[in-house]
């Protein structure tokens, strides 16, 4: 998921190959083709899975960073609608199953979340705060 979840030494290699899938997911996309658009959300999430697992990175993610990531995921949510709009626009023709959209929503409100994170990783508890504060 986020740098957080591995340690220094592993950054660059977890990093660049989620790069690397994400942008053969895009490309894939762009292309109509459901099958790569399916085949490489599986190898993120395996990949993710590894990390958080600490195959990656031998190591377990802090229960702060899941709070906190459990945290954005939901904030986030309120992006669903602009996403699936981009996900639809993005599409070209009838390649992309309901799964697969669901899928890609999903790793967008993930990604949006960890971006906030890398800035702050307390990001989504300051956000909280703040607004609740604003409330009373």
């Amino acid at each position: 998921m986020g740098t957080w979840l591995v340690k220094k030494s592993y950054r660059a290699t977890y990093e660049g190959l989620l790069q690397e899938l994400g942008r053969e997911l895009d490309t894939a996309i762009l292309e109509g083709n459901a099958a790569s658009v399916n085949f490489l959300t599986e190898e993120i999430h395996k990949l993710e899975d590894h990390a958080r697992q600490g195959a990656l990175a031998h190591t377990v993610v802090g229960a702060e960073e899941n709070k906190e990531l459990s945290m954005g995921h939901e904030v986030e949510k309120e992006h669903t609608e602009t996403i699936k709009w981009l996900i639809q626009k993005l599409s070209p023709g009838p390649g992309l199953t309901d799964a697969i959209s669901k899928q890609l929503l999903d790793e967008a409100i993930d990604r949006i979340a960890q971006d906030h994170l890398k800035e702050l990783s307390d990001y989504y508890t300051r956000l909280h705060k703040m607004e609740t504060e604003a409330k009373s």
